[in-house]
């Protein structure tokens, strides 16, 4: 049922029930209008475009017939009642995975105590999923010349009394060499390093010594410039023999939980082999998640399934919206807080997340957020699709945008991506806002889709973007738009929770009660915290994450279940 395309993300198409609309990855080309688009133009942060042959599927069906409309056509996955997928024993496959920027500061800084500075760095690529995709995280030109400029920054900045620390005399006497290259090495490789690894430096150590000899620090240097240049520092090898060694898993846990490398306790559990079994590696798995980078890590998760990595760049029109630029810094912080109160590893949830109340951080924005509210008006905003940050990132400079909100809801809270296919050009919202007949934002999209070609998609889209009409552009609270009572009621359609639905905040609790919901969170976790895109949905390690997390959808024990999973362990060659 899954295809993979470019960027290898799946691609499942929408026949005749969606007529032209086609279910692919997370852009936001199309439903208003083709790639040029206004919507596509404000949020070209969301991934390189991909287009799909819905002609064909991929082996990866996870054994659920597709569920028949009334006209005869197939509906896509997630829009019938929830089913239970079948076990998909596909294995992972081997892969080496260079690291992020983030992950290649800490290794440098574990190293050798050098805090290197990547913001001149190549941009890493974003395809609109996840950032830490292993299969788009290549090593560009660009990027090799950071690389090998900034090893020499950090060899000459290192201090002698670290160099010191990975030599056997401790004196960085030139008897050191092959020992000090052991040490260096089997640190930055994350493994011990092999008898003809250590033998290359110590060739590079004793041609650095002629060139320098007055300089007893030198050829230590020049092999840590080689260390840190070598794929085996900017990689994260996980290539199995068929399974991950003890050395592998301590890395993929390590970089997955706490997006650094393994301390020195996970290091000691490999070599003492307590890795090798799934109760070591579970373990492994709770000490690492009780330590605070790993709550780190998992906010960052949290920050891009909710698309809001880019929210500095949002732009908003002065006219429309007074006084945003003031107060989006007040947004960051109230998303922070809402975050860390509720969505945190040790008692956060996807319930909770969608249906607790937010408590505005400053009178500010506060007062920001009721600038068009009626001055008696106390309704509260419930969970994260209410924040500010959300709302704004999902908006235009100048008005809402149902259709981005909706995309939004499909693709990151019901894993349905949604995208026209090649060579389709349905009209621009343009058009339909110039014939001038549209009042409010609902009215304009409505007519917009009153379009045949366009209808199918915004019927399945704007539904949910309707519900959260009750917020401008800007996330500010309203009840009128021009003048006009806002109509924010809907059909919600193409899911397991199907019915008429108006605001926010029951459109919350419905999400709240989807078991494709649940388990699309399950989904999304695997594809940050593994850098990969699902085979299906029934793969091992995505069932065992969905059960652990319960009805609420527990998030500590969603990830703790993910990266214990005895499956992670083994590879196959591609």
């Amino acid at each position: 049922m899954l295809k993979t395309v470019r960027n290898r993300l799946p691609v499942l198409s929408l026949v005749a029930w969606l007529g032209a609309c086609v279910d692919t990855p997370a852009t936001d080309s199309g439903a208003e209008g083709g790639a040029s688009s206004a919507d596509k133009d404000d949020e070209d942060d969301q991934g390189d475009e991909t287009t799909a042959d819905p002609a064909e599927n991929e082996s990866g069906d996870d054994g659920a017939e597709d569920e028949v409309g009334d006209d005869g056509s197939e509906l896509p996955t997630g829009a019938r009642p929830y089913t239970e997928p079948q076990r998909d024993p596909t294995q992972f496959p081997a892969r080496v995975w260079r690291l992020t920027h983030l992950q290649y500061r800490k290794s440098v800084e574990d190293l050798v105590g050098v805090a290197v500075e990547t913001g001149e760095f190549a941009a890493e690529i974003d395809n609109g999923v996840f950032k830490n995709l292993s299969d788009v995280a290549f090593v560009s030109d660009a990027l090799a010349r950071n690389y090998f400029e900034a090893a020499k920054t950090v060899a000459a900045q290192v201090s002698e009394d670290r160099l010191r620390a990975y030599a056997p005399s401790g004196t960085l006497a030139p008897t050191d060499a092959a020992g000090f290259a052991l040490a260096l090495a089997s640190r930055a490789f994350r493994r011990p390093a092999t008898e003809e690894e250590v033998a290359g430096y110590v060739e590079i150590f004793a041609l650095a010594a002629q060139l320098d000899p007055e300089d007893r620090s030198a050829p230590f240097r020049a092999v840590l410039r080689g260390v840190l240049s070598s794929p085996h520092f900017l990689y994260r090898a996980e290539i199995g023999t068929p399974e991950l060694s003890a050395h592998e898993v301590a890395s993929l846990l390590s970089y997955s939980l706490l997006d650094g490398p393994p301390p020195e306790s996970l290091r000691d559990a490999a070599e003492r082999g307590e890795l090798d079994s799934p109760d070591g590696v579970r373990r492994a798995v709770e000490d690492l998640l009780a330590q605070p980078a790993a709550e780190q890590t998992h906010r960052e998760f949290l920050r891009q399934w909710l698309e809001l990595s880019y929210f500095d760049a949002v732009e908003k029109f002065e006219e429309n919206f007074p006084g945003f630029a003031a107060i989006r810094a007040d947004m960051v912080r109230e998303t922070e807080a809402f975050l860390e109160a509720h969505g945190n590893l040790a008692s956060g949830s996807l319930a909770a997340l969608l249906g607790t109340e937010v408590t505005t951080q400053t009178p500010a924005l506060d007062a920001f957020y009721r600038a068009e509210a009626p001055t008696d008006d106390t309704t509260p905003r419930i969970g994260v699709l209410s924040l500010g940050m959300v709302l704004a990132q999902h908006g235009k400079p100048n008005l809402s945008s149902p259709t981005l909100r909706g995309l939004f809801v499909r693709d990151r809270l019901f894993c349905q991506h949604i995208e026209l296919p090649p060579g389709f050009n349905p009209p621009p919202l343009s058009e339909a806002e110039a014939r001038g007949e549209a009042k409010t934002t609902r009215e304009l999209y409505e007519l917009h889709a009153s379009d045949p070609t366009c209808r199918t998609c915004h019927l399945l889209i704007d539904s949910i973007g309707f519900n959260l009409e009750e917020y401008d552009g800007a996330g500010r609270y309203r009840t009128t738009e021009n003048g006009i009572l806002l109509d924010t009621s809907a059909d919600l359609v193409g899911t397991d929770v199907d019915g008429p639905i108006s605001g926010t905040a029951e459109l919350a609790d419905v999400l709240s009660q989807s078991q494709w919901v649940a388990e699309c969170m399950a989904i999304q976790a695997f594809r940050f915290y593994l850098g990969a895109m699902e085979s299906s949905r029934g793969i091992d390690a995505i069932v065992e994450a969905r059960r652990a997390a319960g009805t609420s959808v527990e998030l500590g024990p969603l990830v703790a279940a993910l990266l214990g999973s005895p499956s992670l362990r083994q590879r196959v060659q591609e």
